[in-house]
């Protein structure tokens, strides 16, 4: 009988605002709150590594908390057969995941030696479990079903042979993606299916709450996550609207981002056409500097509106229009734009 022992890494939400830094603990998101139950959790692992455990009893849960990281992320490591592995969840693309893992799985290194009393200085060789991160991402942006970052990718200097890599593999779980590991694990099948119904009813309802409640209803109609929607149908709407409220926080820090870019365009501008000392050339260049902070401020502007939409699940073509209509662009300028930051 092998042991699984299982790890849930409880993480606080780490905010920079404009005014203070916030910490704040909070109850589970979704991804987790559906793989914290012991049969989900084994099926998971079955379906990405082919595998096929059946008792769901022969591991233990033990859980660390007050770990805290920048930004909410719901993630889990668990050690199964000489394996030590780090799954998490992400709605938002990012390309250092290795390096966040690599550090991850030190920290959880740690621990392992610790606990097992290993002595890393003595003369015999200890035996370490092999480390193994995977990344579920439903973001909105189109990525291949599987994709693998290396922590190379991220050094300066390339060369043939690092001294130091590390892999993560990112699996798309958006609805459609990955049948194979969605027809052996029902519960990643059916938090894509609910996923992608907020989304589409988002288009529909006056509200978020109105959208993610007529999901929720209707999955459970039809049988999808039907046990866990019941049981935790208010926890589930909490974790769901949270996750939501994240993202709107982000798009905020974004647009504080463009005003505080404009300001420092506009004074910078206006401070270099000061400096010639002549009338003629100080209005130059303050009305230069302040055309250029002006410019500078409404790409960024125009940047950080399009990601936002985007990542909100709103099309091309939707987006054309609002951006079109908030800042006054001619057609060509404006199909021009939104292509540059599409991504």
């Amino acid at each position: 009988m092998k042991t699984i022992v299982i790890c849930f890494i409880m993480k606080g939400d780490t905010r920079l605002t404009r005014s203070k830094q916030v910490n704040q603990e909070h109850k589970d998101r979704l991804f987790r709150l559906i793989f914290r139950e012991r049969e989900a959790l084994l099926s998971l692992y079955n379906a990405v590594n082919g595998t096929d455990y059946e008792d769901s009893e022969d591991f233990t849960i033990n859980t660390l908390e007050d770990v805290i990281y920048i930004s909410m992320k719901n993630d889990l490591s668990f050690l199964i057969a000489g394996e030590m592995d780090l799954y998490e969840h992400q709605s938002t693309w990012n390309p250092n995941m290795p390096y966040r893992d690599l550090v991850y799985i030190a920290d959880l290194y740690s621990g392992y030696v610790e606990e097992h009393h290993l002595d890393i200085y003595g003369s015999k060789a200890i035996r370490l479990p092999t480390p193994k991160a995977v990344v579920f991402y439903n973001g909105t942006r189109e990525i291949p079903e599987r994709t693998e970052l290396k922590l190379s990718e991220l050094y300066e200097v390339k060369c043939e042979d690092y001294c130091l890599e590390f892999k993560t593999l990112v699996l798309n779980i958006n609805y459609g993606k990955n049948r194979e590991i969605m027809e052996k694990c029902r519960w990643l099948h059916g938090y894509a299916v609910l996923v992608d119904r907020i989304r589409k009813y988002e288009k529909y309802y006056p509200t978020r709450v109105e959208a993610v409640k007529q999901a929720v209803e209707e999955c459970i109609r039809e049988g999808v996550l039907e046990d866990l929607l019941r049981k935790h149908r208010g926890e589930v709407m909490h974790s769901i609207l949270r996750e939501y409220d994240e993202q709107s926080h982000i798009a905020n820090e974004k647009k504080w981002s463009y005003e505080d870019g404009y300001n420092e365009g506009r004074e910078l501008g206006y401070s270099e056409g000061r400096e010639s000392g002549y009338n003629e050339g100080r209005k130059s260049g303050y009305n230069e500097g302040e055309k250029c902070g002006y410019n500078r401020g409404k790409e960024e502007a125009v940047r950080n509106l399009v990601e936002s939409l985007q990542e909100l699940g709103v099309s091309f073509e939707a987006t054309k229009e609002k951006v079109g209509k908030k800042y006054q662009l001619k057609e060509k300028e404006l199909e021009a734009v939104v292509k540059k930051y599409w991504k």
